[in-house]
């Protein structure tokens, strides 16, 4: 149940966070080759709390591959974040590739992100989080 709500979550949060768009432009840039893996620089909001790891960009929604470098990413952003449930405007570089829990009948987004490096992090924009409370 607390799966459904946080895919809930963001689900409105992708719907009504397309306001302040124009100012922190998100986009896909391509970027060099590591190993054989073709490396881009993307652009979008990052959320990340206990049961996901997300990216957000003006066209596109994105898994985030929890491993070591989420979870540095998640700690480098934790100062700017106002509550739990604010996305965090960031540009990292990482590698798109299919999500293999989805292969495996899964759930979670059709594809994931595989963070490369961090290159920066902005503060968040101007507008509130939309917060959903339980009526029980």
């Amino acid at each position: 149940m607390k799966h459904y709500l946080t895919l809930f979550l963001f689900a409105a949060i992708t719907l009504t966070a397309c306001k302040k768009d124009t100012q922190q432009e998100s986009k896909v840039v391509p970027a060099t080759a590591v190993a054989g893996e073709r490396v881009v620089q993307l652009e979008g909001e990052f959320y990340y709390d206990d049961e996901a790891a997300v990216l957000k960009g003006k066209n596109y929604i994105y898994g985030v591959q929890r491993d070591l470098m989420a979870d540095e990413l998640a700690k480098r952003t934790l100062p700017k974040k106002r509550n739990a449930f604010d996305m965090i405007p960031v540009t990292i570089k990482a590698v798109i590739q299919p999500n293999p829990a989805v292969a495996e009948g899964g759930e979670g987004w059709d594809e994931i992100v595989i963070i490369k490096e961090i290159i920066g992090i902005s503060d968040p924009t101007d507008e509130e989080t939309i917060k959903i409370e339980s009526g029980s």
